[in-house]
């Protein structure tokens, strides 16, 4: 971790040397819109995780059993093994 204060006070060193005032409020505007839309991804991919643990654990705890594609194919089977005896 202290490399990387000295680091980043050698960086900003070197900034505040090279860029003018204006530029220095550009970057900052831009290193806080960076920090902004990090914090929003990071919001968001908790909740998206949150929504999917939810999801499954109302999987899990319902009364039907999970969605099976076998089931429904035979459904479906049957359905038009019905159909084509009442023609």
């Amino acid at each position: 971790m202290e490399y990387m204060d000295r680091k980043i006070k050698r960086t900003h060193s070197q900034l505040a040397r090279l860029l003018g005032k204006s530029e220095k409020k550009l970057l900052l505007r831009i290193a806080d819109m960076e920090d902004e839309l990090r914090d929003e991804a990071c919001l968001n991919s908790f909740i998206s995780g949150f929504r999917l643990a939810q999801g499954i654990q109302q999987e899990l705890l319902a009364d039907q059993p999970p969605y099976s594609f076998e089931a429904e194919d035979e459904w479906h089977a049957c359905e038009k093994f019905s159909q084509g005896k009442s023609s």
